[in-house]
This record gives C-alpha cells, sequence and structure tokens, in this order.
C-alpha cells in the first residue's frame, strides 16, 4: 500500500507452499517460537502481496478487515473439515500437505 517494494515477494509464496507442504507431510514438530518464526516469515509476503495488488482507491482498513475475515473463514473450514476427518485425519492431512507441496512445485515450474 505504501508503494515499497521486496524483492522475491512471488518466490517467498511459493517457496511458502512447498515448505509448509512439506512439514505437513512429514508431520514436522518445532518448539513455538520456530514456529511462529517461519509462518511469519511466509506471511510478510504474503501480506505485502495482498497489500501491492490493492486498488487504488480501495479503503485501506476495510481491505484488510476483509482479509483477516477471510483469513478467519479459511481457518475454521480447515479445523472443521479436520475434526470431522478424525478418525482418519493423519492420512488425510500428510496427502493434503504433499499435495500442497506439489502445488507449490509447480508453480515454480510453470
Amino acid at each position: 500500500m505504501a508503494g515499497l517494494r521486496v524483492p522475491f515477494t512471488e518466490e517467498g509464496i511459493m517457496l511458502s507452499l512447498l515448505v509448509f507442504g512439506i512439514l505437513v507431510a512429514v508431520a514436522a514438530r518445532f518448539p513455538l517460537a520456530a514456529s511462529m518464526a517461519i509462518v511469519g516469515l511466509f506471511a510478510f509476503f504474503h501480506g505485502h502481496s495482498h497489500g501491492t495488488e490493492m486498488s487504488a482507491n480501495a479503503v485501506g482498513y476495510a481491505y484488510g478487515a476483509g482479509f483477516m475475515l477471510a483469513t478467519v473463514g479459511l481457518q475454521a473450514c480447515g479445523i472443521g473439515t479436520a475434526d470431522l476427518l478424525q478418525p482418519v485425519k493423519v492420512p488425510v492431512v500428510r496427502w493434503a500437505g504433499a499435495a500442497i507441496a506439489v502445488a507449490g512445485v509447480c508453480l515454480w515450474v510453470f
């Protein structure tokens, strides 16, 4: 929104798909601080991308609030789906992680 440019934003987003997909697929566990750092790094690239793609006539606060509400909705859907699939949760989640990693590779290549 401020007109600042961050290099490698698109690459950071694609790398986040690959990294998060692999971490989910292998059921990696990290200390909370490390997890927060990884998520924060990739959130920076995602947030920057959304900010630079905002139209010039959009209201910043409303735009940000819309993204936060959309994120909450996506998180709720993901958590709800995982709860519904509790009996088969581990295989489904790991396969989903692998699919996300493959999507990251496909975006990088194509």
